[in-house]
């Protein structure tokens, strides 16, 4: 195994042992937090162009990123998944529950709007019958002037259809 002193080496085996130390603790400096540890990383962590971490290179280095992948890079591939997929369920199920509150608020505002209607409906019903009860002049002192005339309107309509009727039965 390589030892961790040669990471203040700037020699690229240097830098390519400090670039696999920060991979392996999930503590890299360019690459994204969480990468898989590959060669590739490796490469790129250190700063150093795609086929720096040779196997005839550095024989040492590169057979112990390839250990590590196989090894802890499978586990760790495994935890991510089940870190991923526990998280996916605790959002699955806090979906579920919000849906559920969701359709609870909306039934109860469906159920205060048909209320509310009925309210309405029996306020109207019950000013209809207030307005029926109070005399012609009230009620055109309330709404103004033609109440009588549109209510004698019908009258004398009601009374020419009663008058035609009974005309037309005494023939």
């Amino acid at each position: 195994m390589i030892n961790n002193t040669e990471t203040n080496d700037n020699t690229p085996l240097g830098r390519l042992t400090a670039a696999f130390f920060r991979l392996k603790i999930n503590e890299p400096k360019i690459v994204p937090k969480g990468s898989k540890v590959n060669v590739n990383k490796v490469q790129e962590e250190a700063g150093l162009p795609v086929g720096s971490l040779r196997e005839v290179r550095y024989p040492q280095l590169f057979k112990e990123v390839k250990n590590y992948k196989k090894n802890v890079g499978n586990d760790k591939s495994k935890e991510q998944c089940d870190d991923a997929q526990s998280e996916l369920i605790k959002t699955k199920v806090k979906l579920k529950e919000s849906k559920r509150k969701q359709d609870k608020h909306y039934n109860n505002w469906k159920n205060c709007d048909e209320q509310l209607k009925n309210m309405q409906t029996k306020e109207v019903q019950i000013l209809k019958a207030m307005f029926d009860l109070l005399p012609n002049e009230e009620k055109d002192k309330l709404i103004g002037a033609g109440v009588n005339e549109i209510s004698k309107t019908k009258v004398v309509k009601m009374q020419d259809i009663k008058k035609v009727k009974s005309t037309t039965r005494k023939r």
